[in-house]
């Protein structure tokens, strides 16, 4: 009859369902491997490969691999399971065998009692690869880690892990990835890349050694998640361990708190490194770009973890506070980039600061002086100075360390998720000083901080600021579909001035215009009076507030108008129209006011003006219209010079896109029907 391999023809095929190469191994022999049968058991099967290959292994089933001679082995969607075979690794590494093992798919290797998943011993060496869509989980038997070493002197090798998702958990007193039980010095342990999750069994190390062992462990790139067995470290050092040995982190995401890391981490350069964790917001990201001090840092397979917090291990800060920016990408391919400003001290305590911005990009961290094109922050004056061009801000700043003043003419400026207050007396967060188009996306709050214990809002706190100062001469645009919050300090307007005196005069508001967005307003409180909601702060005026479109909600402070003038004694508005074109006005005068547009108690309108409210569309609302007590001042006309009166339609069915008529002169008097 006919051979092949073993077999002849007359004899049955069964298959193995384990494949070298594509020919299953139940052919017994084939180019570079030959299959054994224990006890002659078809079912306990092993595999001896002797020559380099490259080989390509995939299947199923209860077979352990015996790897004579250096090769290049890709498992691919690979199966082993021999816990019921006695002494039997999954895979096991002759003595001189370097092992360069590729990952494809999703790969599963569990071994015996007192065998490792992969036998890794002294002088033999392990090169893993793979990337981020192939998987690897090793399950070491008891005494035995996952990947390393067994019991009772047999130390692991050499092991370096480059890429791919790899798990890798030891059996009771071994590592999950290193020594097995009783080690004193197992070899070395370097990741330099991949997602990497090790599990020590009880009382030995995830990554290093077993049970009273220790191994070098270096690990300069990946992301790794070790879990320590009981009175062990997590990475370095079993319980009662001896030997010396060094763990070196380069940079990585590494999830240990330092005081699981026996002995302490250094870098390449001998320097103690500490971790410091960023929190992104979103679990599980890749993140694409690190920057610290200006310096863009290699990225290789970093992920943030399932709270969406990136730890690294980085050097003391020597006094001094640097600057991080970090970007990941989410599952869905979003990209969110933040930025921080860091200390480390030489015990490790990292603090982080509560005054962060970014420009374009670029971080600016209060009490740190830093420029870029067009824009300058001086850590003495406070001040972030934008002087030409466009320009994103985003960020949080709270502790008044940071405020932008506008200082060039015809800058578009966009508010993207900005964060900016201020305590400061007389220091507005965001100044306009000439002219500044302001584009709003996402949710932005502006202001200034108050006592929140006061008896009302804005009785104290900061004092004398406007949430965003637009002073007199300087012109406002605001345009983007984004939301702001702005509320001005304690006699300051919400938008418009500060509510001080110059040169024995107030301070006007000048020119400002609404397009779009979704804007919530507050003018600032006093003892007596306060500012605006948008206009004057306490004495001052508003050249003029033009709304074409957007939501606007203003709220005046003490004895102040919602929109026009803070309280204030015989002022002249610099203009004093209140012009309306288009988008809902909502507007309320604070307490102790009379007027909800224009003039405060105490003010009045520049004679010269034949008219300061303008309605020529939109939606117009007073904050008490339902009950009829609507208090503009002066009565507000249109561009013909027609009076205008308000009034609520109810009840008549309209549907979007029904035309509506309302007769001239069918109401005599503001109210509503």
């Amino acid at each position: 009859a006919a051979v092949s391999g073993n077999h002849t023809a007359a004899t049955a095929f069964t298959p193995i369902d384990i494949k070298v190469n594509g020919e299953d191994i139940a052919h017994r022999v084939g180019p570079g491997w030959y299959t054994t049968f224990e006890d002659g058991d078809t079912n306990k099967v092993s595999l001896v490969i002797t020559n380099a290959g490259p080989h390509v292994v995939t299947g199923s089933g209860n077979v352990n691999f015996d790897l004579m001679c250096d090769m290049s082995l890709t498992v691919s969607n690979l199966n082993l399971d021999v816990e019921s075979r006695s002494g039997k690794c999954a895979m096991w590494l002759a003595d001189g065998v370097t092992l360069d093992l590729t990952l494809d798919g999703t790969n599963t290797l569990t071994s015996a009692p007192d065998a490792p998943g992969i036998a890794v011993y002294s002088n033999r060496v392990i090169n893993i690869h793979g990337d981020e869509n192939s998987w690897l989980t090793v399950q070491g038997g008891r005494n035995s880690a996952g990947i390393g070493g067994g019991k009772y002197g047999t130390a692991s090798g050499t092991i370096n892990i480059s890429g791919g998702c790899i798990t890798a958990i030891g059996g009771a007193n071994a590592a999950g990835i290193g020594g097995g039980q009783t080690i004193a010095k197992s070899g070395s342990v370097t990741i330099s890349g991949g997602v990497v999750t090790a599990r020590g069994g009880q009382y030995a190390a995830a990554i290093g050694g077993g049970h009273t062992g220790c191994a070098d462990v270096t690990i300069t790139g990946g992301t790794v998640f070790p879990t320590a067995g009981t009175k062990a470290s997590a990475i370095g050092a079993g319980y009662d361990a001896t030997g010396s040995v060094v763990n070196t982190f380069g940079f990585a995401a590494i999830y240990a708190a330092k005081d699981a890391i026996s002995p302490a981490a250094k870098n390449g350069n001998g320097k103690a490194v500490f971790p410091a964790s960023f929190d992104m917001k979103f679990a599980n990201c890749n993140v694409t770009n690190v920057v610290i001090e200006g310096v863009a840092k290699t990225c290789k397979d970093l992920w943030t973890d399932a709270n969406g917090k990136l730890t690294l291990w980085l050097e003391p800060t020597n006094g001094n506070q640097y600057t991080i920016t970090i970007t990941a990408v989410d599952a869905d391919g979003n990209e969110t980039t933040k930025s921080w400003g860091y200390t480390m001290d030489d015990s490790g305590n990292a603090g982080f600061s509560s005054d962060m911005l970014t420009i374009d990009g670029a971080p600016v961290v209060g009490g740190k002086s830093v420029s870029g094109t067009g824009w300058d922050y001086s850590a003495d004056s406070r001040i972030l100075a934008i002087s030409s061009g466009d320009h994103t801000i985003s960020g949080e700043s709270t502790n008044g360390t940071i405020n932008v003043v506008v200082t060039g003419s015809g800058i578009t400026v966009t508010m993207e998720n900005l964060i900016l207050k201020t305590p400061n007396d007389r220091q507005s967060p965001f100044v306009v000083s000439n002219s500044c188009t302001l584009t709003l996306s996402g949710y932005n709050t502006v202001g200034c901080i108050t006592n929140p214990n006061a008896g009302s809002v804005n009785t104290s706190g900061s004092k004398y600021a406007a949430g965003i100062e637009v002073p007199e001469g300087a012109s406002l645009t605001i345009n983007g579909d984004g939301t702001l919050m702005a509320n001005g300090g304690m006699s300051g307007a919400g938008i418009g001035s500060r509510g001080v005196k110059q040169n024995g005069k107030y301070l006007n508001a000048g020119s400002i215009t609404i397009n779009g967005g979704y804007i919530y307003v507050t003018g600032g409180w006093g003892k007596t009076g306060g500012g605006a909601g948008i206009g004057g702060g306490v004495g001052g005026g508003v050249a003029s507030v033009l709304v074409n479109g957007g939501y606007v909600h203003a709220i005046g402070g003490k004895t102040a108008c919602g929109i026009g003038g803070g309280y204030g004694s015989g002022i002249y508005l610099t203009n004093g129209t209140f012009h309306v074109t288009g988008g809902t006005v909502l507007a309320e005068g604070g307490e102790g006011s009379n007027c909800d547009f224009v003039t405060a108690p105490g003010n009045t309108v520049d004679p010269t003006l034949s008219r300061s409210i303008v309605i020529d569309g939109g939606s117009v609302r007073p904050k008490n219209a339902i009950v009829q007590d609507y208090n503009p001042s002066p009565n507000p006309v249109n561009s013909n010079g027609v009076q205008l009166v308000y009034a609520i339609i109810r009840g008549v069915g309209i549907d979007e896109g029904d035309s509506v008529r309302v007769i001239d002169g069918l109401w005599s008097q503001y109210g509503g029907v």
